[in-house]
């Protein structure tokens, strides 16, 4: 059995179940890797801005997943915190995965319009790394960008 087929079965098994957070992570995870390698393939030795549309995308699908995977870890916990405390009900399933869909990709989506007040230009470049946000050291980037992994994280510890 490939690798390939290993990694199918796992997504088939969680979408299976309804494992929302879990699927998410998958997602958001193979997004960021995607455009990390794809960044770091047209940059290679060079600054060059061969593709403004796609540092665009790619700096604010930074921001997202910068905030993505730990929301999403956040939803993988509080399932099974529902899970070991029974009070995870099948009947209830679909309002489980629109919490988690919400929650997944929302928070994620209202970081990325707020990125807007703390950027201080659309995007940096960085040689052998391609393109990356270009927010300010400001107490607002903290604030509207960067606090809402350690919120979830603090959240997910307390489950």
């Amino acid at each position: 059995m490939s690798t390939a087929d290993t990694n199918c079965g796992v997504l088939q098994i969680c979408l299976i179940a309804w494992n929302t957070g879990s699927v998410l992570y998958i997602m958001w995870t193979s997004v960021m890797c995607l455009t990390i390698a794809v960044n770091a393939a047209m940059w290679n030795g060079n600054v060059t801005d061969w593709a403004p549309a796609w540092c665009e995308i790619s700096s604010r699908l930074a921001i997202g997943g910068e905030v993505a995977l730990p929301v999403a870890t956040l939803c993988i916990n509080r399932r099974l915190y529902q899970i070991l405390t029974l009070q995870y009900q099948r009947n209830c399933a679909a309002c489980v995965v629109a919490t988690d869909t919400f929650i997944c990709l929302c928070i994620p989506a209202v970081c990325v319009v707020l990125y807007y007040v703390a950027q201080v230009n659309r995007y940096l470049l960085v040689e052998d790394f391609g393109c990356c946000p270009a927010d300010g050291k400001y107490g607002a980037s903290v604030l509207l960008v960067g606090v809402w992994p350690l919120v979830a994280s603090i959240v997910s510890s307390i489950y």
